[in-house]
């Protein structure tokens, strides 16, 4: 390095050895054919601090270098700007014992393994909550069948694209827990609240379609057609849950509309046939 016409001048290169990682370059043990600098680059500047002779170059490393590991050169090329990304050869570096695809083999297994329990624990969580608001064990059952379908399907729909299990769709079920039972909860308790009138199943789940059922399709189409434009994100997140939440939530909304109702009908579960005949006031008192 000397400087010249007042300028930071890159004379010759000799003794390091580098190594392009990604888009920054290292020391290493490894022959190279080229290097971050070339003889004749003039350095302008590392960082945000601007660079014009060899003082003002020292004063540029000293500073940038105190709490970073990477620096970004500014130089001039040939008459062209260019900027290299330099791993500071005097720092300490961390380096992954099992290289880059053993931490993403490593990180793969775990995230298998969460999902696994994210979804266990996401639907033992809505057993639970359905047990002790209809004080049914049976009650989760009617109104998960649609979720646990939304699930499969979703999962279908990721292995036929090719999409895996990753940092992105591992939060899937239970946001589209949270989504999704709001359907069904609005048609059985509609259901419960008709039948202790009518007195008739059937009635009352006609009553529970024709009433909630369309304040359900109503908020199930808004929420899927709103959620389907994340598909146009840039942001890799953003498009993999917007189209997997949208799949998600209209698959449930559909079960909620059509299997949910049809397994209530035809095996008359306890926790809503028990409130037949009982009227609101005998309700109110606890009668």
């Amino acid at each position: 390095m000397a400087e010249k016409d007042g300028k930071a001048v890159v004379t010759e290169v000799h003794g390091a050895q580098w190594e392009k990682a990604g888009p920054s370059w290292v020391s290493s043990e490894h022959e190279s054919a080229e290097g971050p600098f070339r003889p004749g680059d003039i350095i302008t500047g590392i960082g945000r601090s601007p660079v014009t002779d060899i003082e003002s170059l020292r004063v540029a490393l000293n500073k940038q270098s105190a709490n970073k590991t990477l620096l970004d050169f500014k130089m001039t090329r040939d008459g062209a700007a260019v900027e290299e990304t330099v791993l500071v050869p005097w720092k300490a570096a961390f380096k992954l014992a099992g290289g880059l695809i053993g931490t993403l083999a490593a990180a793969n297994e775990e995230l298998v393994k969460n999902d696994a329990l994210m979804n266990f624990l996401g639907f033992f969580t809505m057993w639970m909550i359905m047990l002790f608001t209809y004080r049914s064990f049976a009650a989760g059952v009617y109104l998960l069948a649609p979720l646990a379908l939304s699930n499969i399907m979703v999962n279908a729909y990721m292995a036929v694209n090719d999409i895996g299990v990753n940092i992105h769709t591992l939060p899937l079920v239970t946001v589209g827990l949270g989504f999704g039972i709001d359907y069904g909860l609005y048609i059985v308790s509609r259901t419960i609240e008709e039948i202790r009138i009518r007195g008739d199943l059937r009635d009352s789940l006609r009553e529970a379609l024709e009433t909630s059922g369309k304040a359900v399709t109503f908020t199930a189409v808004t929420m899927v057609i709103s959620t389907v434009f994340w598909t146009t994100s840039h942001i890799r997140f953003n498009a993999e849950m917007g189209l997997l939440l949208a799949i998600w939530m209209a698959i449930s909304y559909v079960g909620s509309q059509t299997l949910t109702p049809v397994l209530i009908l035809l095996f008359k579960p306890r926790f809503i046939m028990r409130e037949a005949n009982r009227s609101p006031e005998l309700v109110r008192h606890g009668a």
